[in-house]
């Protein structure tokens, strides 16, 4: 029964139910059964309605960590990137639903592994960043009637991201030379097997990482996580 239907059956009982009454307060007690009928029928629609918003509908909180692998999408002939590999911890609160959506904080250390080419020479180096993202996220449960057993979904994040750090190069870049604030698109997909979360997904940059220079990161990633 869908909620629409179950308010349709609510107020014409409720309607039925007040002329009932008025009709049959002075008579024999067959009217107070068929009364108790009544009142039970509309507390059972009430309660199967909100039975099924309770099961489609529940707050989940998901811990995770996962490993990452990033790249610099230069267009430079100063620079050329070579892919380096990273990690990341997070959290995030999921409304669950057919439709869900989600908020959360993430501690993600990109590395990457670059070419400098100047006039003299060329230079190679790996460096890091640590950011601090908030991914807003919205997704489709795939399975959602079996959602605590096994469960498929996917989903898009859009993440504004705050730069902590530079780690020491060879390279003169540091937290000065980078674009600080960032915002990225983020889509993946995922699986659910009771309390576990498996996600792999691709993070593209929509701001360059290096000031004056074309540096949009990308960054593939995997994220293992327990749901409570």
């Amino acid at each position: 029964m869908t909620p629409h239907k179950s308010h349709h059956h609510i107020w014409l009982s409720a309607i039925f139910l007040f002329v009932f009454t008025s009709y049959a307060s002075a008579q024999n007690d067959s009217a107070k059964v068929i009364y108790d009928t009544i009142i039970k029928v509309i507390h059972d629609t009430v309660y199967i309605e909100k039975s099924q918003k309770k099961y489609f509908r529940k707050d989940a909180f998901i811990l995770y960590g996962g490993l990452n692998f990033n790249d610099l999408k230069v267009s430079s002939s100063v620079y050329e990137s070579v892919s380096g590999n990273g990690w990341h911890l997070g959290f995030m609160y999921k409304r669950e639903g057919f439709f869900y959506w989600g908020v959360g904080a993430r501690l993600n250390q990109a590395n990457y592994d670059l070419y400098l080419h100047n006039s003299t020479d060329t230079i190679r180096d790996a460096f890091y960043i640590t950011d601090f993202d908030i991914p807003v996220t919205a997704g489709i449960n795939i399975l959602p009637f079996t959602k605590r057993v096994v469960n498929f979904h996917v989903f898009v994040s859009a993440v504004p991201t705050i730069e902590l750090n530079v780690g020491e190069n060879s390279l003169g870049i540091t937290k000065d030379a980078t674009n600080t604030f960032r915002f990225s698109g983020q889509t993946g997909i995922g699986v659910d097997v009771f309390f576990l979360v498996l996600e792999g997904g691709f993070n593209f940059g929509f701001n360059d990482l290096i000031k004056d220079t074309k540096s949009k990161p990308n960054q593939f990633f995997f994220n293992l996580g327990f749901r409570f």
